[in-house]
């Protein structure tokens, strides 16, 4: 499944199983609060309770719980830059060209080739 690293986040928050949380707490509280890195891949292991079980509520339909997971290819969660310097995104926001401030679409002289 291929999605938003905020979608995975909110699946994630509210299908991991109790016992996985409980194996590993550390790992489990940053896929329920962190967001994912750009292109990064989360392996799941899921398994689906069984029908008449406590955990399925006697549902058919119950969902999976989320017993496990790994992330992938040197996967990680995605760290906030923190080193960037204000004044200076504020002085290119604000000098009329309209380059990445505002609301303000980019615009590029006509003789610009892409």
């Amino acid at each position: 499944m291929v999605g938003h690293s905020l979608f995975f986040r909110e699946l994630v928050k509210h299908h991991l199983s109790p016992t996985f949380k409980l194996e590993q707490p550390e790992f489990t509280a940053d896929l329920a609060k962190k967001k994912l890195g750009n292109a990064a891949c989360l392996a799941l292991d899921l398994e689906w309770p069984a029908v008449g079980s406590a955990t399925a509520n006697n549902d058919p339909m119950a969902p999976p719980l989320i017993v496990g997971a790994d992330l992938m290819f040197g996967s990680g969660f995605h760290v906030h830059e923190k080193a960037h310097a204000p004044a200076a995104a504020a002085a290119v926001a604000n000098d009329g060209s309209g380059g990445g401030g505002g609301d303000s679409p980019t615009r590029y002289p006509a003789e610009t080739e892409f």
